[in-house]
């Protein structure tokens, strides 16, 4: 089973996210997968090179991937805490499952933004595997911007790291 380490791709690069008001930093291969529309805001879609891993045991790529998305909020209104707990049930039910994990679910601060980071791992029924979803909701003026970094397979905690410090490393623009 071969595994994801940090040391495995020592250049990051800095991407503006198309859609969202944040720049993010992400290892080098990292690729942006274009952008989905919906009625409440467009999201930024990059995902990760899984050609280096698709010889797990499985034979399958872990596929990782992160979103990044805005939703408008009404102005002085912070409802971080709301739409983390919204987007997280919402992952749950849509992948049929419960979750098996409860990692991390803390208030934290990024590039002095209060914000709220959940990590958690459940059953993805359709996929019949496991997924790990580390989640970040960054309160903003008129926003709410949340990054959801997944991945499933094998390797699936190997990338809790770097999706933690790809959060970590989050400027945000003002909105």
């Amino acid at each position: 089973m071969s595994s994801v380490n940090l040391l495995d791709w020592p250049d990051w690069i800095a991407v503006d996210c198309q859609y969202s008001a944040l720049t993010l930093k992400l290892p080098k291969g990292w690729q942006r997968d274009g952008t989905r529309s919906q009625a409440n805001g467009s999201t930024d879609i990059f995902f990760g090179p899984t050609a280096q891993l698709a010889d797990n045991a499985s034979g399958s790529a872990s596929e990782p991937q992160l979103l990044v998305k805005t939703i408008p909020t009404p102005e002085g209104v912070t409802n971080f805490q709301a739409i983390a707990v919204a987007l997280k049930q919402q992952q749950l039910e849509a992948g049929g499952g419960e979750a098996v994990q409860s990692l991390a679910e803390e208030t934290i601060t990024i590039d002095n933004h209060p914000a709220r980071l959940d990590v958690f791992t459940y059953q993805d029924a359709a996929l019949q595997t496991t997924v790990m979803q580390c989640q970040a909701c960054i309160q903003q003026a008129e926003s709410v911007c949340v990054l959801m970094g997944m991945a499933r397979g094998p390797e699936q905690m190997d990338y809790l790291q770097l999706f933690q410090q790809a959060v970590a490393a989050v400027q945000v623009k003002d909105d």
